[in-house]
């Protein structure tokens, strides 16, 4: 199987993870621009926060949730059309298929994960050495 078909198959559910992920890449990178930002000039220091990226986190996990329990439904739907001998074989098929979209979510938001981790950790570290400086002004 390739990308595009594990994609396709996944549904419309797959769109609304990419672009759940999207948005956090890119409050990944403003986030990171932010603390770079403070770095080079701590007298006056952006704010330095979590941002959007836990919550769009949250949303495309959702999205995943969504579209596997979508793809259950579908899937029973699918079994109550074919004959009841058929159901084993149409049943292993579309019970991949059904997981597709948190698979795909897991998959997409596993190194957003550990990127907001780190850069929390280095942001909370950050502020510390910011208040100590200003403490010692």
């Amino acid at each position: 199987m390739t990308f595009s078909q594990f994609y396709q198959q996944g549904g419309v559910f797959m769109h609304l993870i990419t672009l759940c992920v999207i948005a956090g890449v890119s409050s990944l990178v403003l986030r990171a621009r932010d603390a770079r930002r403070t770095m080079s000039t701590p007298q006056r220091p952006t704010a330095l926060d979590g941002g959007t990226t836990p919550w769009l986190i949250a949303a495309g996990l959702m999205f995943g949730v969504a579209g596997t329990l979508m793809g259950v439904i579908e899937l029973a739907a699918a079994l109550r059309t074919i004959p009841m001998e058929s159901w084993p074989m149409a049943l292993s098929r579309g019970g991949q298929i059904t997981v597709y979209p948190l698979t795909w979510a897991m998959l997409a938001f596993g190194p957003l994960v550990l990127v907001h981790a780190g850069l929390r950790h280095f942001e909370g570290r950050m502020k510390a050495v910011v208040a100590r400086q200003t403490r010692a002004l």
